[in-house]
């Protein structure tokens, strides 16, 4: 796939400010900024929450999307019908393994995993719930 080959993007490349790594270390620091300004002890919930909530858009479906330079509708319909458009469940199941390596205390990853998975979705209606059709299989290989 062409988008390996590219830098993984958090937006539309014709968006300014458009780096996935880039968003996600200013995203992190300021996460742990705002924490530290709070009466919250554990500063490194916020930072890999931070750092990490959107990790699941190197699902090609992004990737695909916001490198596209001709029409994003055309593409929109094309990539839907092979992947999923989600990310936050990706970037929860992403954090996972990530935050296992390193050694954190379970009870910390489980926080973070739930502010992660929850930050675009109604987590309410739909924790363990996942519509998990062959689009969403597929993002879930690729990745």
């Amino acid at each position: 796939m062409s988008v390996c080959t590219k830098e993984f993007l958090s937006h539309p490349i014709d968006q300014p400010r458009h780096s996935l790594i880039e968003h996600l270390i200013t995203v992190g620091e300021k996460s742990e900024q705002l924490f530290a300004e709070t009466n919250f002890k554990n500063q490194k919930i916020a930072f890999y929450s931070g750092l990490l909530h959107d990790v699941g858009k190197i699902n090609p479906w992004y990737q695909e999307i916001f490198n596209a330079t001709q029409s994003r509708k055309k593409i929109h319909d094309e990539i839907s019908e092979k992947f999923v458009q989600q990310h936050s469940v990706f970037s929860a199941w992403a954090t996972k393994h990530l935050l296992d390596e390193i050694g954190l205390e379970y009870d910390v990853i489980d926080m973070i995993l739930v502010l992660i998975y929850g930050h675009h979705s109604t987590i309410r209606g739909s924790l363990g719930e996942t519509k998990q059709g062959s689009q969403f299989k597929a993002s879930h290989e690729f990745m």
